[in-house]
């Protein structure tokens, strides 16, 4: 009963955080030159883009098999269906419950631990969370008197705030950002590091709590941790943080391309720190896919590079629509391939989310 109206709640606040995003963004817009801006894209570039995104999930797929493999040793191509799957749940469903639903299928198809495995999906968002971070950081040097000078301007305003106020924002969540991943990837460190003496730490405290309460969280650590083994190594850490890297360059040219369609006088280093900001802005739990926080982050961002509004919320959509749609599609068809439900789906990340 707790569970069904958590997931309701996290339903309407996916709801309400898109709509209210979504009415700022639209609610003074200049509907005609919109409709000249999508009319004079060259859709040709996007064409070249979808093929070039999708190739990024084999690079994710190779980087879970790697963080899996201290567990146990998956091929990349069998990983590959439910890495697809739980990103088609993050984009329909709240609660970016896709995180839960692959430690749960690839446990049931290959007798891994869900607990352990699930551990590697919370490091993987670790990895791209400073992954995002490096991106945003080289890309900001190379722009920081273009933004600095944009944001200074007093005629430049973001939803009622001038540049200032948007710029001191947005470094205020980077730092917050840069301090929650950097110290979970330190907590996992110390953890895999000092396992015994965290066991300890964890045995020590659950002896507080009723005896049955107890042994489950201790089972639940101790799987939980056996999922961190890639830190010991820091060749392997490298490699994880390279794939990473990989994946993510890979999706800055999918925006890359798009640009070109929709003409877009935009360097390189000026997509990245898109790309970095508006992952950014989704990686909290809120509405399916993101819409709404993606759109007004990455609009805003481009009124800063003085992109005019009608282009830069056509740019945003197709770009959103293409890492979304895809990817929905593709996970669509593994999971009709592997006979489940949406149904099936979101009961699968209750129980993991209730085994850890």
């Amino acid at each position: 009963m707790a569970h069904t109206a958590l997931k309701r709640k996290r339903v309407w606040i996916g709801f309400v955080v898109a709509v209210a995003c979504l009415f700022f963004l639209f609610r003074a817009i200049d509907w005609t030159a919109l409709g000249s801006a999508f009319r004079s894209a060259d859709y040709g570039w996007i064409l070249i883009a979808l093929p070039v995104f999708l190739s990024g999930y084999l690079v994710r797929g190779l980087r879970w098999h790697h963080l899996l493999a201290p567990i146990q040793r998956v091929p990349t191509r069998g990983l590959l269906p439910y890495l697809v799957i739980g990103f088609m749940a993050n984009n329909v469903l709240p609660g970016r419950v896709g995180e839960f639903v692959r430690p749960y299928l690839a446990g049931k198809r290959f007798g891994i631990s869900r607990t352990a495995s699930f551990a590697t999906v919370v490091l993987e968002r670790v990895f791209d969370g400073l992954t995002m971070l490096a991106v945003f950081g080289l890309s900001s040097a190379f722009l920081s008197t273009r933004v600095e000078r944009a944001m200074s301007d007093p005629d430049f305003n973001i939803l009622g705030h001038s540049g200032a106020e948007f710029y001191h924002w947005v470094r205020l969540s980077i730092l917050a950002a840069t301090v929650i991943f950097t110290g979970l990837l330190l907590a996992a460190f110390v953890t895999i590091t000092f396992k015994d003496q965290s066991f300890g730490l964890a045995t020590r405290l659950a002896k507080q709590l009723p005896s049955t309460v107890a042994r489950k969280v201790e089972s639940v650590l101790h799987r939980f941790v056996s999922g961190l083994e890639v830190l010991r190594s820091r060749t392997d850490m490298l490699y994880v943080f390279a794939l990473s890297l990989v994946a993510w360059v890979v999706e800055g040219v999918t925006y890359y391309l798009v640009a070109q369609a929709f003409h877009l006088p935009l360097s390189f280093a000026s997509i990245l720190m898109l790309m970095a900001l508006v992952n950014l802005a989704i990686m909290v739990p809120a509405s399916p896919g993101g819409w709404g926080p993606f759109e007004i982050v990455g609009v805003g961002y481009l009124k800063v590079l003085r992109v005019p509004e009608p282009s830069a919320i056509a740019y945003v959509l197709i770009v959103h629509s293409i890492i979304i749609v895809p990817i929905t599609a593709w996970g669509g068809y593994f999971m009709a391939r592997e006979g489940l439900s949406l149904r099936e789906i979101e009961r699968s990340a209750g129980e993991v989310e209730a085994t850890v």
